[in-house]
C-alpha cells in the first residue's frame, strides 16, 4: 500500500519532501527486516525497507513515473543493511542514495564510507532523511532535508576515522530539492580511485582470523582495512557470501536443546521456527522411518521463510540423532501457507545441496503441482564440517549455511 505523499505541507518548509508509514507500509517492512543477524542489522533494513517503498512511491507520484522503473541499483540489499546504512535508488540514469537519521533536529548527512569509496557502489547524490517512527501511524514519517553531491561529500565532508564515516554539515548541503528535481543537481563528474586488487583467497583468509566473536559483532566492517574490507563489498557474490555466513544458525547438534533459552533466541532470531509453530502436528512421522533409519534418540524440525521471486517457501531442516550419535539431515521445501496444506509450489524451484566450497553434491526440482521437494535420501556428515542449501527459482537464488 502506497501512502499519501505531500510536496507541501504547513508544517514543514516548502523546499522537503514528507510522506508517512502506513501500518501497511510497517508491517510489511518489519516482516521483511527479520532476516539479519544482530538487532541493529534489523533496525537497518526495518527503516530501509519503509524508506525504499516510501521515497519510490513519491517519486512515481511526483513525476507520473512506472513505480517498477524506480528501483534500487544494486542487488541483495539485505546484504548491505547487514553491514551499513543507505537506501541505493536508480532514479533514471541517476544514482541517489538517502541517508536515514533517527533524530529530532538533523544537523548533519552521516555517509558510511563504502558509499563514497568504493567505485561499485557510489551515489551521484546523497540525502538527508530524516525518520521518526512512533507508537502512532500518524507520527511514522521521513521526510528529505537536503542533499549533496559525491564531490561535495568528498571536498566539504569531514571523514571520521572512529567509524569510518564522512560527516556534512547541513549548512553545507544544499536544502532546495528543485535543484535535484528540476535541473538534475549540479554534480560534476567523480574520480575515485580504484581500490586495489585482490584475491578472494586473500580476503578468506583475513575473514578465517578473527574470532567468532569478531565475526557476530554488528562492527565487523572495522576489523579489517577498508581496503580488504571494501573489495569484499564491492563484490556482489562476495558480500552475499559474507551475509550468509553471518546468518549461519548454530551448529545442529545443538538443535537438539531447543528448549534452551541461548540456542532458541539465537534461531528465532535468525528467523528459524519450529514446526509445529508454523504448521502445527509433528513433522516426523514417517519423514526418516519410511528411509529405513531406525528409533530416534532426539529428533527436531525448524522452519524458515524463503522469499525468492516473491514466493514465499518454508525450507524445513529435519534432524535425527540415533542412539551412537550420528546425525541425519533432511532438508525439504513446501509453500509458506499454514492454512492450506495441499497448496503447491510453483514448478521450476531447486534446492541443492553444495559442500563449503560451493561443489553441488546433489539437488532437486519441482514439477508441476509438488507439494513437497527433498533429496531421495538424508544425509550426514561430521561434527564441526559445513554445507549449503541453496534455494533458486528463474535467475534467482538464496543459500543459507549450515555447520554440524
Amino acid at each position: 500500500m502506497i501512502p499519501n505523499f505531500f510536496n507541501r505541507l504547513p508544517k514543514i518548509a516548502p523546499d522537503e519532501l514528507y510522506c508517512t508509514f502506513s501500518w501497511e507500509m510497517q508491517t510489511e517492512a518489519w516482516q521483511q527486516s527479520r532476516r539479519h543477524s544482530h538487532p541493529s542489522a534489523r533496525d537497518r533494513a526495518y527503516v530501509g525497507h519503509l524508506c525504499l517503498n516510501g521515497f519510490i512511491g513519491w517519486l512515481a507520484e511526483r513525476f507520473d513515473s512506472d513505480r517498477k522503473s524506480i528501483k534500487p541499483y544494486l542487488k541483495n540489499l539485505e546484504g548491505l543493511w547487514e553491514f551499513i546504512d543507505g537506501i541505493p535508488i536508480l532514479w533514471g540514469n541517476t544514482r541517489l542514495l538517502l541517508i536515514p537519521h533517527q533524530t529530532i533536529e538533523l544537523t548533519e548527512l552521516v555517509v558510511p564510507q563504502e558509499w563514497v569509496d568504493i567505485p561499485e557502489l557510489v551515489a551521484d547524490y546523497y540525502l538527508a532523511v530524516q525518520v521518526n517512527l512512533d507508537n502512532e501511524e500518524e507520527d511514522c514519517w521521513m521526510r528529505v532535508c537536503g542533499f549533496a553531491s559525491h564531490g561535495e561529500m568528498k571536498q566539504k565532508g569531514e571523514y571520521r576515522r572512529s567509524d569510518r564515516s564522512y560527516l556534512l554539515s547541513s549548512e553545507a548541503w544544499h536544502q532546495d530539492l528543485t535543484l535535484l528535481w528540476e535541473t538534475g543537481g549540479i554534480s560534476p563528474p567523480k574520480n575515485i580511485a580504484n581500490l586495489p586488487p585482490m584475491s578472494y583467497t586473500t580476503v578468506k583468509a583475513a575473514l578465517s582470523e578473527l574470532s567468532p566473536k569478531a565475526f557476530r559483532s554488528s562492527r565487523l566492517r572495522l576489523q579489517l582495512p577498508f581496503p580488504q574490507w571494501g573489495r569484499l563489498m564491492a563484490n556482489e557474490t562476495w558480500r552475499e557470501e559474507l551475509y550468509q555466513q553471518r546468518m549461519q544458525p548454530p551448529p545442529l547438534t545443538q538443535w537438539f536443546e531447543i528448549q534452551a533459552s541461548a540456542v532458541v533466541s539465537e534461531l528465532k532470531a535468525m528467523g528459524w521456527q519450529l514446526y509445529g509453530e508454523v504448521f502445527g502436528g509433528s513433522q516426523f512421522a514417517g519423514a526418516f522411518r519410511r528411509r529405513g533409519i531406525g528409533e530416534p534418540k532426539a529428533e527436531v524440525s525448524c522452519v524458515k521463510r524463503i522469499e525468492i521471486e516473491d514466493e514465499a517457501i518454508a525450507l524445513i531442516i529435519n534432524l535425527m540423532q540415533d542412539a551412537e550419535g550420528s546425525i541425519a539431515i533432511l532438508p525439504q521445501l513446501r509453500p509458506f501457507n499454514a492454512s492450506d496444506r495441499t497448496a503447491c509450489l510453483s514448478a521450476g524451484i531447486g534446492v541443492a545441496l553444495l559442500d563449503a566450497t560451493g561443489q553441488i553434491l546433489t539437488q532437486v526440482e519441482s514439477e508441476p503441482k509438488t507439494n513437497l521437494l527433498q533429496f531421495t535420501q538424508p544425509f550426514s556428515n561430521s561434527p564441526g564440517m559445513q554445507f549449503q542449501i541453496r534455494i533458486s527459482k528463474g535467475n534467482s537464488s538464496q543459500t543459507v549455511w549450515f555447520s554440524i
